[in-house]
Order: C-alpha cells, then structure tokens, then sequence
C-alpha cells in the first residue's frame, strides 16, 4: 500500500508540476480555488481567526521540515538505495533533496497566505497549491520555473520512493 501511495503522490505531483510549468511558459492559467471557501467558513466558526492562524503555523512548520529534510539529506532511513550504483545513487539523492525543497517553498507559500488571510480577516487571502504557484509566479519567469522544475523532482522523488522505499513487515 505504501508503494501505490508513493506511486499515486509522485503522479499527482508530477501533474501539478506540469500545470506549473505551462503556466511558467504561457503566463496564461488561472487556478480555480476552493480554500477561499473552506477559509470562509473557518473564519465564521467561534474562534475561526485563530484556527486559520493554526493552520498556517503548522504549514510554517511543515515547509520548514521539508526544507530540512531537503538540507540533511537523511533518504537512508526511508530508501533502500544499496542496490544502485554510485553514480544513480548520488543523482537519485540529488533530485529527491530538490523535490523536497521544492515542496517546501509552495508549502511556505501557502501558509503565507493562510497567515495573511488571518492577519487581515479576508478569506480571499486564503489559496492552495495552484494559488500558490501563481503567486511564486510573480518572483518572475525562472524562479518560478526552477520552482515547478522541483515540484517535478518531488514526484520522482515518490516514484523512486515507490521503487526503493524501505518497507519492514512485522
């Protein structure tokens, strides 16, 4: 099960990436959203501020564990990578530390924008991935672009999980 759950994620992440990518090259895709709506009705809960601000405290924290796991490069504990050679090895390591980064940035954005949404007690503030990529659009064409290029590492990154991840039955 795990395997397939690597194999889904690495596959939605790698459609993601390319929504990304075609919005780098054509600057023409608007994302819709539907957390404005789900932040909307957070916000009219008893408390509903906070609880926004929950959530974008926990995505803070979040991107920062992926960023994290992107610097230490600590794959050994999850893959069994025994089997390739040096040189796959040393490249598969590379691009999942990439795809980790990656995925900590957009997951950086989005609780910007949960954080801003709270700050100022606007729902419309609110967005998820798509939304998030469309605003690390506006850091310009090739940062955005080096961007989606991660988010297409990181679904290798599940795909290679999917083929080396460490599984213990016990």
């Amino acid at each position: 099960m795990l395997r397939i759950g690597a194999v889904i994620g690495g596959l939605l992440h790698l459609v993601l990436a390319g929504s990304a990518v075609k919005l780098a090259l054509t600057q023409t895709s608007k994302p819709h959203d539907h957390h404005v709506e789900w932040t909307r009705k957070v916000m009219s809960l008893p408390a509903g501020k906070w609880l926004v601000w929950g959530v974008a405290l926990g995505l803070f924290g979040y991107a920062g564990w992926q960023l994290y796991c992107a610097v230490q490069a600590k794959l050994a504990k999850q893959l069994e990578l025994g089997k390739c050679s040096p040189a796959v090895r040393q490249w598969l390591v590379g691009i999942s530390r990439f795809g980790l980064a990656a995925r900590g940035v957009v997951f950086g954005a989005v609780a910007v924008m949960l954080a801003r949404a709270a700050s100022r007690f606007d729902p419309k503030e609110a967005g998820g991935g798509a939304k998030a990529l469309r605003e690390l659009f506006e850091l310009g064409r090739w940062p955005f672009l080096a961007i989606a290029l991660g988010v297409i590492a990181y679904g290798v990154y599940q795909l290679v999980g999917a083929r080396y991840r460490r599984i213990r039955v016990k």
